[in-house]
């Protein structure tokens, strides 16, 4: 089947075809991915097992150096070549080009949800010769939940729930703020129908400017706006509006970029000038005094956590870890007081206050490090447990670089 599937394929002028030309076309190359794809699955498990014997390579590796696949590509191989091991149902079907490799690793990752699954290959096999792999998506979802035992289910449920987790971070690269996120079906459709209904109100009528042409694209930057819009600006269940910090020099305020320039929002991210002078324009600006009387900056021992402005204000002065030489950014550290609360009736001022990361925090409190902090020059030596110096500065990197 498959030489004749080849045969006609090299001699059909596909740049000719028509409607139904196109239709074959595309039927007989079906036919050949799925005859090459449980060609690998068959090979990549006997490269396993020599690879077990001691007499062949790792078989992702080989996938990657002769196979020409992309690191993911080759795992996917073996994931399929797996689940084809205990479905030899969807291999025979698979080698006779009636269903895809995609629909192998639906039903793979199917399976890994519902268990139940497996017991049901020959009816899913059916299932997957008449629908695209996305519709046979949906059947499996539906059939593993309505076979599923409810305690099973319930367990399933608890370690989703238990799973449920979001990360942030900025693209080095880009510059973009990054998010990604994984949802318990229930929390899911909540955030779900709130982006929906969110999009809806407010692009019902228009489009913004910053809108792709392309649709799918346009989607994804609408769901973006919109996931902005709830979570900084008063949508359903938001905290409000959300107060924006962008550390900026006056010199750069006003005159624009210099060689010297500071211009940074309080995770590390950074904006136009411009940008910056539209957003003082149309916001209160909260300011960030080191000297003077703009904000009070020391609170004695009536507060014994840092404030957000003494936070401010240390954001000002140190872009990292106050240790000096540490990288890690101002966003991930704790106000430290030098002065502890209790032990040295400490008080929560900000020449006690210094920025440190977790690790120099922990080695602190544990006596691995003593960090010594100057209240006025707020000169820093960090010393060993042994009185060695570890590391030293003789004022906050943002000075010392203005100095230099």
């Amino acid at each position: 089947m498959v030489i004749e599937a080849v045969s006609e394929l090299l001699a059909t002028p596909v740049a000719a075809c028509d409607r139904a030309g196109l239709t074959r076309v595309l039927g007989l190359v079906r036919q050949v991915e799925g005859w090459l794809a449980a060609v690998t699955a068959e090979a990549t498990r006997r490269g396993a097992a020599l690879h077990a014997e001691g007499t062949a390579g790792d078989v992702t590796q080989a996938l990657q150096r002769e196979g020409g696949k992309s690191k993911r590509d080759a795992r996917d191989a073996v994931a399929r070549a797996d689940v084809l091991s205990g479905a030899s149902g969807f291999e025979r079907a698979l080698g006779a080009g009636e269903v895809s490799a995609a629909h192998v690793d639906v039903f793979g990752k199917a399976a890994t949800q519902f268990p139940v699954l497996r017991d049901h290959v020959d009816e899913l096999v059916v299932a997957a010769t008449r629908t695209t792999p996305d519709e046979f998506r949906r059947h499996c979802e539906r059939l593993g939940a309505l076979l599923e035992d409810p305690e099973t289910a319930n367990e399933r449920f608890e370690r989703q729930r238990r799973a449920t987790a979001a990360k942030r971070w900025v693209d080095p690269a880009t510059g973009m703020y990054r998010l990604s996120a994984s949802f318990d079906p229930e929390t899911g459709e909540k955030v779900w129908v709130a982006l929906n209904r969110q999009v809806e109100a407010q692009f019902h009528d228009t489009h913004p400017d910053t809108a792709s042409a392309d649709p799918f694209a346009r989607q994804d930057h609408l769901l973006a706006l919109a996931l902005a819009q709830l979570v900084t600006n008063g949508g359903p269940g938001s905290p409000g509006r959300v107060q924006l910090g962008v550390l900026v020099d006056h010199d750069s305020m006003v005159n624009g970029l210099h060689e010297h320039s500071v211009v940074e929002l309080s995770t590390g991210g950074t904006l136009p000038v411009a940008e910056v002078r539209r957003l003082a324009c149309e916001a209160s600006v909260l300011p960030i005094v080191l000297s003077g009387d703009g904000v009070v900056l020391d609170m004695g021992r009536a507060k014994r956590l840092a404030t957000p402005e003494q936070r401010r204000a240390l954001r000002a002065m140190y872009p990292t870890c106050g240790v000096p030489g540490c990288p890690v950014p101002f966003h991930q550290t704790t106000s430290h007081p030098i002065d502890y609360w209790t032990r040295d009736r400490g008080r929560t001022d900000l020449g006690t206050q210094l920025p440190v990361c977790g690790v120099h925090h922990r080695d602190e409190h544990a006596g691995r490090i003593t960090i010594e902090l100057d209240p006025v020059t707020r000169a820093v030596v960090v010393r060993a447990r042994d009185g060695t110096i570890l590391a030293q500065a003789d004022g906050p990197p943002r000075r010392r670089r203005r100095d230099e």
